[in-house]
């Protein structure tokens, strides 16, 4: 499970990924959004051939800094970074970290749609039944579900797609 991100990439290309993404923000940011802004740089392609490669600013030449990188390992890195930003994008962090999540101070409760139903309630009475009372005009979604019940109501819309007029 664990991600070779930072296997061929040590020192100074490292730095100069890092300094890329992370200066060219014009805001301040926080070590996780640091991290996956470098992450999508990576997996963008950067590194990848006929990609912007990364420069040495120290050279007087161009010069890519990462000139010693075979090419698999360029597409592996550039896979590892995509697989990151998924996992970063579904609050695993902790995998691409390679460490034991944290507790979670949230506690979740689970429904159990079969137990309603095994004791004489179907998952329909835990809806919130329609309010067709007084209509607040100060609330937008409220108005649009009154809409929408006045044009279902009044069958404008035609519900029987294979009837022929």
């Amino acid at each position: 499970d664990a991600l070779p991100i930072s296997a061929p990439l040590k020192g100074w290309p490292l730095e100069l990924i890092c300094e890329k993404a992370i200066g060219t923000c014009n805001r301040p940011m926080g070590a996780g959004e640091a991290l996956r802004r470098v992450m999508e740089c990576l997996a963008f392609g950067i590194l990848l051939t006929g990609g912007p490669g990364l420069h040495d600013p120290c050279e007087k030449e161009s010069t890519d800094a990462l000139r010693l990188m075979a090419v698999q390992q360029r597409e592996q890195l550039t896979h590892s970074a995509q697989h990151a930003l998924r996992l970063l994008a579904f609050g695993q962090i902790y995998r691409v970290l390679q460490m034991d999540p944290l507790p979670s101070n949230k506690h979740f409760h689970r429904y159990s749609w079969s137990g309603f139903e095994k004791e004489g309630m179907s998952s329909a009475a835990l809806k919130r039944p329609f309010e067709d009372g007084i209509m607040d005009d100060k609330n937008p979604n409220k108005k649009m579900r009154h809409n929408l019940r006045k044009v279902l109501d009044s069958k404008a819309i035609d519900t029987n797609p294979d009837r022929k007029s």
